[in-house]
């Protein structure tokens, strides 16, 4: 059973655009391995498993997919599904951003029967897989109010119930708790143990799941190591970044407005559905104040900043003091995110436009999801240096839907920080970053948040920058602070 070959790559030169080309790789998969690619945002994870499913890519050599024998060429597209976990059609079926905390506006949105296809009877298959991800009891719940963790697991299903032959998983882990990880880690333990075979896509060593016995590793588009788990050797993995220290970026005037209180909450409750997410919460960050938030999935940390970002109609009729002013007396929405740059996983879901990485960049600029048309000298000289500084100068002018998953959420932090707002808001920045990228942006959150507040949300202490000198832990509602060293 080992020695039968379930992919076997010969001499194979792809493309990666419209110019490029890699060097000829070699990498045959048996049944019984499970494959890790390996790499920092943009080393070309994507671009190789993309190969998988469009042989015309393949400049030279060849790619013999051992599954699909005696099968026509077109059953590939059913073969091989790839789950990439940044968009999925609930995304682009007209719902947006702020509707998951409005519950009366959750209308014509799927539920996950609906959205599986799932006929009220029932489907076997599929009643297996719900119970196997523990997705049961949200059978009738719209899909728009599942956790960060509960989608990646409805849209692992999705892709189950298509039976693949080979399943791609794009950095499943990714804003996902210790609790969530460890079960997530089980389920597809127990999918390799039934046979599934499974390619794992990793920005970053800790994100190797369990059942992985082989990793092949990349650094810009070529192979750096093909190797049995096992024998990775220890350290970081390199990047693209520039080896020398970047310059700092150019940034736009900051308009510093006078107040005491960046954030003030008192006994703060949201509810929905009879469901308690805030109790009574108390929370005040100062001006220039750095926060660090952390917490498991479903604590209450996005609802928390919903209510600061002005995204969350119960903040009316509650004692929130947004820059020393008690919200809903008289200011409008873009009065508040005028002055917060905001960065968060489900932010990112929507951006599902035909942009180019400099307009999201500039959407930044006007608080929605449609860049500034007209840039000054000053906005595109800020634009082009932060680029600069995370060394993606070449891809400013390619569509956000065409570069990495890493390379968009880099794109989205530099979204975050053009404006040079007073308040900074970062829910969980570092999803598909590796260790030296994670270093390299907090060098520049230490420097640009120097005369700024700062709210830092993350599952991993070690993301957290060094200028950050309070914690808080929320769990159930509730939030404990924690001393900062």
């Amino acid at each position: 059973m080992k020695d039968k070959l379930i992919f076997d790559l010969r001499d194979v030169t792809y493309a990666i655009d419209e110019s490029r080309s890699t060097a000829a790789l070699n990498w045959r998969a048996a049944a019984g391995e499970t494959w890790a690619l390996y790499g920092p945002a943009g080393s070309g994870k994507s671009a190789l498993c993309s190969v998988f499913q469009s042989l015309r890519l393949i400049r030279e050599g060849k790619l013999k997919l051992h599954f699909l024998d005696g099968k026509p060429e077109d059953s590939v597209f059913r073969e091989v599904i790839t789950v990439a976990f940044t968009s999925s059609l609930i995304h682009r079926s007209g719902s947006y951003y702020q509707q998951r905390y409005t519950p009366s506006q959750i209308v014509g949105v799927p539920t996950v029967a609906e959205y599986l296809r799932l006929e009220s009877a029932g489907n076997a298959a599929a009643d297996e897989l719900l119970a196997t991800f523990d997705l049961t009891r949200f059978r009738d719940s719209a899909c728009i109010k599942l956790s960060n963790g509960q989608m990646r697991k409805l849209l692992i299903v999705e892709a189950l119930l298509k039976k693949p032959s080979l399943l791609i998983l794009d950095n499943p882990f990714t804003g996902l708790d210790m609790e969530s990880r460890r079960i997530l880690n089980d389920k597809l333990a127990l999918l390799v143990d039934r046979g599934q075979n499974i390619i794992f896509l990793v920005n970053h060593r800790r994100e190797i799941p369990a059942c992985v016995t082989h990793v092949l590793e990349l650094e810009n588009f070529q192979v750096k190591s093909i190797l049995p788990k096992d024998e990775l050797p220890a350290g970081d993995i390199t990047t693209n970044l520039s080896s020398s220290i970047s310059a700092f970026p150019r940034l736009l005037p900051l308009i510093d407005h006078s107040y005491e209180f960046a954030v003030r909450l008192c006994n703060v409750t949201v509810e929905y559905d009879g469901k308690r997410i805030l109790d009574n919460f108390r929370w005040s960050v100062r001006k220039g104040d750095k926060w660090a938030l952390t917490g498991g999935n479903g604590s209450g940390k996005s609802t928390l900043l919903s209510l600061v970002t002005a995204d969350n109609t119960q903040a009316y009729n509650k004692d929130i003091y947004l820059f020393d002013r008690l919200r809903g007396s008289g200011e409008t929405i873009w009065d508040i995110k005028e002055r917060i740059g905001f960065l968060s996983p489900e932010l990112h879901l929507y951006f599902t436009r035909s942009l180019t990485c400099a307009q999201v960049v500039a959407s930044g600029l006007t608080d929605t999801m449609l860049p500034k048309a007209d840039l000054s000298a000053a906005e595109g000289q800020s634009l082009q240096s932060f680029f600069a500084y995370f060394s993606l100068n070449d891809i400013s002018g390619r569509y956000f839907q065409k570069v990495s998953s890493g390379q968009q959420r880099i794109v989205l932090l530099i979204r975050a920080l053009i404006k040079n707002a007073e308040m900074l808001i970062l829910d969980e920045p570092y999803h598909f970053f590796d260790e030296r990228l994670i270093r390299h942006a907090n060098r520049l959150l230490d420097w640009y948040c120097l005369d700024k507040t700062l709210i830092f949300v993350t599952h991993h202490p070690e993301e957290i920058p060094d200028c950050v000198d309070h914690v808080m832990r929320m769990n159930a509602g509730s939030g404990k602070i924690k001393s900062v060293p």
